[in-house]
């Protein structure tokens, strides 16, 4: 570059123009004091994210509550950046009319001496009671959603509280015991190494979310009462379960969660796709997707009363 030479870049052409007019909803941060579940004296501010849909004038709204150990969302008004194609965005729950909350699951405060996520249930229903507080929220249409290690969390949360109209579980497990010694998915069928690779999770004192801090033979009742397939019984919501046989975690573990649910007399549907990674990625599978959460939507009563835009 010769001195003196203009280095500013240059625009050729704008791909997807039409969507710089779009209406994505609009993101609030909603704060409330949460006590540890261990010890009431000890306690902080956190907030949590809800993205409002765009153009409503519903209220109350049907609400997708997304759950994930160790969450701390960031809720500062932000235009979405659309660098791929996300079929697990939370803008389309809220183009459907839906309002979507990101719960705040700091990892100290989910945890207790019965597991690393028995306290989990307490720190959702307080961000539960924060968000019916905005008057947004309609507490017959909350739905709760969890994707990978989220989905364990969902169902184990399922069987504490019964203040859900759903529950959808995808690409997860949810029977920490053979979690521990089973195949990781994929990988399995791709090299010996992997098996066991999973232990570390449990055994780590610190560093994850899941950390028991002992194997199965010395603390079978902390991966007993913490696996939500042994928790099935206490599941009240209908629940929709998916995942993938190509998925690193084993799809094995949904198997054994949707025998669980139906021996418990439980009111369950199980979708699972092949082909597929850890969540759909091909574009008929994504459609078939949402599809189903239109569908299971309908069936459980948690609709907008005025929808949004249908895939179909």
């Amino acid at each position: 570059v010769r001195e003196g030479a203009d280095t500013r870049g240059r625009p050729l052409a704008r791909i997807n123009d039409h969507l710089q007019d779009v209406a994505f909803g609009t993101w609030h941060s909603v704060s409330y004091r949460l006590e540890h579940p261990g010890d009431a004296s000890v306690a902080q501010d956190v907030a949590s994210c809800l993205l409002l849909p765009p153009n409503t004038t519903e209220v109350p709204l049907p609400l997708i509550v997304e759950v994930y150990p160790g969450t701390v969302p960031r809720c500062e008004p932000r235009t979405p950046i659309l660098s791929y194609p996300n079929p697990n965005s939370p803008y389309l729950w809220a183009g459907r009319g839906y309002a979507y909350a990101r719960i705040a699951l700091p990892r100290d405060y989910i945890g207790t001496e019965d597991g690393p996520i028995a306290g989990m249930d307490e720190a959702v229903d307080a961000g539960l009671d924060a968000l019916l507080a905005t008057g947004h929220v309609d507490p017959d249409k909350i739905v709760l959603s969890g994707f990978s290690q989220g989905a364990v969390s969902a169902l184990y949360v399922a069987a504490h509280s019964h203040r859900f109209a759903a529950i959808i579980a995808r690409n997860g497990w949810a029977d920490l015991t053979s979690h521990y010694f089973g195949p990781p998915g994929i990988y399995s069928i791709l090299d010996p190494d992997y098996f066991g690779s999973e232990f570390i999770r449990y055994e780590a004192e610190a560093g994850s979310e899941f950390s028991i801090g002992q194997t199965p033979f010395d603390a079978p009742e902390a991966f007993y009462r913490n696996s939500p397939v042994l928790l099935a019984k206490q599941i009240d919501a209908p629940v929709l379960l998916m995942h993938s046989d190509m998925d690193s975690f084993s799809m094995d573990q949904f198997d054994e969660m949707y025998s669980a649910l139906l021996r418990a007399g439980k009111d369950a549907r199980y979708v699972r796709y092949w082909g597929e990674g850890h969540g759909p990625s091909s574009p008929a599978n994504i459609r078939d997707m949402w599809a189903r959460f239109n569908a299971f939507m309908e069936e459980v009563g948690a609709v907008p009363a005025v929808g949004g835009p249908s895939l179909e």
